[in-house]
């Protein structure tokens, strides 16, 4: 019975999440120091609009291609005040890592580090890229885990469907 519920709570966690459904989550607050270390509020990035949290790591090439799709995403969808904060889940000793591929990649986004993990916790990230697009009602709109090949139209369409709603 035990293996059972750990699988029901697995599938859950791991399926994605889509604007259409009815009962929504809610996308648990936190505050952060970015990689520059301004304190960073999910709950005032939210009053702003809507918000894409992308848990990551510089080792990561999935987490790499989405960075790609998402500086692309990110760019088209300015006007409806789109943002996105990538929390790195390299270790506290890769600061530097992280700061480089932020810096080589040119990463337009708010960089943050979840150095002790508690970040991930509160979301159940259990895979390497994890996005959630986070609507201004504070519920998860959308959760994917992974990156593939072809994700990127997917993952666009997604989000311009949602905002097109929002």
């Amino acid at each position: 019975m035990q293996r059972i519920i750990s699988f029901a709570c697995l599938l859950f966690f791991t399926l994605p999440i889509r604007a259409q459904e009815q009962s929504l989550p809610t996308a648990p607050s936190f505050t952060v120091r970015d990689i520059n270390n301004k304190l960073i509020s999910t709950d005032s990035l939210i009053a702003k609009g809507p918000l894409i949290i992308d848990f990551w790591a510089s080792w990561c090439a999935p987490c790499m291609a989405e960075f790609n799709a998402l500086k692309k995403i990110a760019a088209e969808h300015k006007d409806k005040n789109l943002q996105v904060l990538a929390i790195s889940q390299d270790t506290p000793s890769e600061v530097a890592k992280v700061k480089q591929t932020v810096k080589t990649r040119r990463v337009p986004f708010i960089v943050a580090m979840d150095k002790d993990k508690s970040i991930g916790q509160k979301y159940f990230v259990n895979a390497l890229p994890s996005l959630y697009l986070i609507g201004i009602d504070g519920k998860v709109h959308l959760r994917t885990r992974g990156f593939v090949t072809g994700d990127d139209v997917k993952l666009e369409k997604e989000i311009r469907e949602f905002l097109e709603k929002e």
